[in-house]
């Protein structure tokens, strides 16, 4: 098994969504990935967002995924919302010449 620090170049991702699946299994996966979380961005309960953040490394938070694109410099975004939200979503961080990478809870 690989560790984030074994790393040597890392993709810099923004996610999209931390709901209690995002907060229970991807973020804590976040340390065996090659990626560096620069921003998370919410639609609502912005002061969880900043807890989140902070106990992931600090990243920057946000409510609007255009802002946090135009914002940091982003290779991917990990976009963890229910699927109802994905197309608009996906639409825009291919506008933004990121890769969107889709997560969807089992049963969702």
């Amino acid at each position: 098994m690989s560790y984030q620090r074994e790393f040597q170049e890392r993709l810099k991702v923004g996610m999209i969504g931390i709901g209690s699946h995002t907060y229970r299994n991807l973020l804590p996966a976040m340390n065996f990935l090659p990626v560096d979380l620069r921003a998370l961005c919410v639609q609502q309960d912005l002061e969880r967002a900043r807890i989140t953040a902070a106990q992931y490394g600090g990243c920057a938070v946000y409510r609007d995924p255009d802002e946090m694109y135009a914002r940091e410099e982003l290779d991917a975004v990990l976009i963890c919302v229910s699927p109802q939200a994905h197309p608009g979503l996906v639409c825009g961080a291919l506008d933004a010449g990121l890769c969107p990478i889709l997560i969807r809870r089992q049963g969702a």
